[in-house]
Order: C-alpha cells, then sequence, then structure tokens
C-alpha cells in the first residue's frame, strides 16, 4: 500500500467532503428539503470488498460512507 497515495485520496475523498458539509449544514439545517447528496462506490462497500483492488481508494469511500452515516445520525438527533 503506498501512504502517499492514501494520505492524498483521504484528502480528497474524505477530507474534502466534511469540509463541505461543515460549511453547507447550517444552510441546509435552514432548507425545507434536508438533502446532502453523496457519491460513492462499491468498492467502498465492506460487504462487497472486491480484495486488494485499488487499496487506498476503497478505503477512502469507506471513509466518506461512514462519515455520512455519522452525519445523518447526528442531524437526525438534533431534529428530535
Amino acid at each position: 500500500m503506498n501512504l502517499a497515495a492514501l494520505n492524498r485520496e483521504f484528502q480528497v475523498n474524505v477530507i474534502g467532503p466534511a469540509r463541505v458539509y461543515q460549511a453547507y449544514l447550517p444552510l441546509v439545517a435552514k432548507s425545507q428539503k434536508k438533502t446532502i447528496v453523496n457519491i460513492s462506490s462499491d468498492l467502498g462497500s465492506i460487504g462487497r470488498n472486491r480484495g486488494i483492488m485499488a487499496t487506498s481508494y476503497s478505503l477512502t469511500k469507506s471513509a466518506l460512507n461512514m462519515l455520512v452515516s455519522q452525519i445523518s445520525l447526528r442531524a437526525r438527533c438534533m431534529s428530535s
């Protein structure tokens, strides 16, 4: 596994979206339709693990899926 590639992909696929979510969540909270669209990949699925193909990409897409899940849970808790 190339750690430099993992770091670069983590910055793009996880930290980047986290920054966007952080900036836009206050606007989403005020909107009528509280929706955030996330683009992931089958390679980010732990259940459909395809082996060692695209390791850095797969790891970061799995992390992105968890990030979105956590944001969704937090938003539901705050709205109740």
